[in-house]
C-alpha cells in the first residue's frame, strides 16, 4: 500500500526537478535580456506555492508557481518588478509554443 507520505515525496521530488527546469529557462531568461521577476500570488490556496516566476517573452507573459522550498534557486532575480497579465495555464503554453516556433530552425 503506497503511504500517503510516498506521494508528497514523489511530488516534491517531482516540483523540484521542474524549478531546476525553470531556473535554466530564467537564466536563459536572462541572457536573452527578457524581462524576469519573482512575485507573489494573493490568491493561493496554499502559501508554500504561492510564489511566482515571471518572464515576458516577446510572444506575451508565461509565469509559473515555485515551491517556497524551490527559492533558492531564484534568489538572484529582482521581485515585484512585473504584474501578472491574466494569463492562464493555456495562454501561457501557447506564448510559449509561438515562441518555440519563432525560435525553431
Amino acid at each position: 500500500m503506497i503511504l500517503i507520505s510516498q506521494i508528497d515525496n514523489v511530488l516534491r521530488i517531482a516540483g523540484h526537478e521542474r524549478a531546476i527546469a525553470l531556473q535554466a529557462l530564467a537564466a536563459s531568461a536572462l541572457l536573452l535580456g527578457y524581462p524576469i521577476s519573482l512575485g507573489i500570488d494573493p490568491k493561493s490556496l496554499d502559501p508554500r506555492w504561492a510564489n511566482l516566476l515571471f518572464i515576458e517573452l516577446p510572444t506575451g507573459q508565461v509565469s509559473w508557481h515555485i515551491h517556497r522550498e524551490d527559492l533558492m534557486l531564484f534568489e538572484n532575480l529582482p521581485q515585484n518588478q512585473i504584474v501578472w497579465d491574466g494569463h492562464t495555464r493555456e495562454e501561457r503554453d501557447e506564448r510559449i509554443q509561438n515562441h518555440y516556433n519563432k525560435c525553431s530552425i
